[in-house]
């Protein structure tokens, strides 16, 4: 089954039918004229619940030492020689980076004030969920479980990056653990999501609107796009330098109307791949992630966050009971808590492998849309992340796997193992060290995107022996 939207409809529901007839084309699709001026860069953030086992997923790096960072070349393993989680992505192994070693370490820096305080919520779940991409203690309710407390990462990005009628960022999927988001435009409120593909192929293509006069999600969601002015002002005097006189009277003659009407001036010829249907075939993973490259083909976002479902047994291999969480994922990895399981070690190994097919999936579909001198998926950060560091409940070390590296900005190619050398703040069952902080990559996310930030939410927090740890600047091992 496939849905779809003639390009005719799709530039009248856009506001832009009522010019593209009379005005000539120009071309101003982003990815249509990308030989003519650099790419844009774009983010996808792709998370899935619990965590990988760690023996599956690191890679081995026989004899270099584990007090310093070590780098190592992904392009020359074989696919044997690659760990087993990561076997799926083989065959992007150039245009990848994974990362060894960081930690969500604001949760265990808030999980240290737990000790001398009452009526705070001390999941490890909806803890990992409020910090995951907000790097901030979190807002805590009486009686319910927490939220994040500040704006997420995918937020802040898209709001400093906007520009004309796109929208901001997209949030895809569903809640997790305890039906709680990942995603915030400020502290204890979620940012608007979509929770079905239909609804967001509606929302993309302009067919869908939401009733007047009220603040629900859908408002939300509307409002989310930048005024059709902006486009205007941001294109204007690039197409007047391009236009012959008569090209510019016409614009002149317009630019009244769209003012009045705040409609935007745009050509009828949309870049080729910006294919103005949806596949609903297969898991409905693979139809999101047809979403997402939807999204960035017609230029519609350049921020998308996708949280993907948590996948039944029966869809890696096992029978349908027990459920991953209690049946799995607590007794997969030797931590001191639960004992150890083999079955539900080999279990949660197949569990990301198949989210690791998934996410190549993503992968082949934006590297499959030609852009410049590369492809689509080659000005692209898509990082696959981890609610948790392991499926019993770590925060360390978090595994995260980069595609595409922001038109040359990070080192792809290789695999970096950052050393565990911090003393955890927070160690209930037995002391243990920790890398960088999580916080640290959006950091290099921020610089990925074109923006100077020095801290993304919580810059520092005090050690057990007196010294403050930084959570400041870039991974600088990561990029360029």
């Amino acid at each position: 089954m496939k849905m779809r939207l003639q390009r005719r409809r799709f530039l009248q529901l856009l506001g832009l039918g009522g010019l593209a007839a009379s005005v000539p084309s120009i071309g101003w699709n982003v990815i249509a004229r990308a030989g003519e001026m650099p790419a844009p860069q774009r983010l996808v953030l792709w998370i899935t619940a619990h965590g990988p086992v760690p023996r599956a997923w690191n890679m081995a790096i026989p004899g270099m030492p584990i007090d310093r960072v070590v780098t190592t070349d992904m392009v020359s393993r074989t696919l044997e020689e690659t760990p087993e989680i990561l076997q799926p992505l083989h065959a992007y192994r150039r245009k990848l980076l994974c990362v060894e070693g960081l930690a969500q370490s604001t949760v265990l820096a808030e999980q240290a004030t737990f000790v001398s305080r009452t009526g705070i919520d001390g999941n490890e779940h909806t803890l990992a969920e409020a910090h995951l991409l907000t790097s901030t203690p979190a807002h805590m309710l009486e009686g319910t479980y927490c939220l994040g407390g500040g704006p997420s990462i995918d937020h802040v990005i898209g709001q400093r990056t906007r520009s004309g009628s796109r929208w901001a960022s997209r949030v895809y999927g569903v809640r997790h653990q305890y039906e709680r988001p990942y995603s915030y435009s400020a502290s204890g409120v979620e940012s608007p999501r979509v929770e079905t593909p239909a609804q967001a192929f509606a929302d993309l293509m302009g067919a869908y609107h939401p009733s007047s006069g009220t603040t629900s999600r859908d408002d939300l969601i509307l409002a989310g796009r930048g005024s059709a002015l902006d486009l205007v002002s941001d294109e204007y005097a690039y197409a007047q330098a391009r236009l012959g006189l008569e090209g510019r009277r016409k614009l002149e003659q317009h630019a009244q109307l769209v003012r009045e009407l705040e409609m935007t001036f745009a050509s009828a010829e949309l870049a080729p791949q910006c294919e103005l249907e949806l596949d609903m075939s297969g898991h409905v993973i693979d139809v999101w992630n047809r979403i997402a490259t939807l999204v960035l083909a017609c230029d519609l976002s350049r921020v998308v966050t996708f949280v993907a479902p948590i996948i039944e047994p029966t869809d890696f291999g096992y029978p349908a009971t027990p459920d991953v969480h209690g049946g799995y994922a607590h007794s997969s990895f030797d931590d001191g808590g639960e004992p150890l399981q083999l079955r539900s070690e080999l279990a949660m190994i197949e569990y990301s492998r198949w989210y690791a097919d998934r996410f190549a999936r993503l992968l082949g579909m934006l590297d499959a849309l030609p852009e410049g001198s590369g492809t689509v998926l080659d000005h692209a950060n898509v990082v696959w992340l981890t609610e948790l560091a392991t499926g019993t409940h770590q925060h360390s070390p978090i595994p995260i796997v980069i595609g595409g590296g922001g038109d040359g900005f990070f080192r792809t190619g290789n695999y970096i193992r950052y050393p565990l050398d911090v003393q955890s703040p927070y160690a209930p069952r037995r002391p243990y060290k920790i890398g960088p902080g999580l916080s640290r990559l959006y950091v290099t996310l921020m610089r990925a995107m074109g923006m100077a930030d020095e801290s993304f939410g919580l810059e520092e927090f005090p050690l057990a022996d007196g010294t403050v740890h930084s959570l400041r600047g870039t991974l600088a091992e990561t990029h360029l």
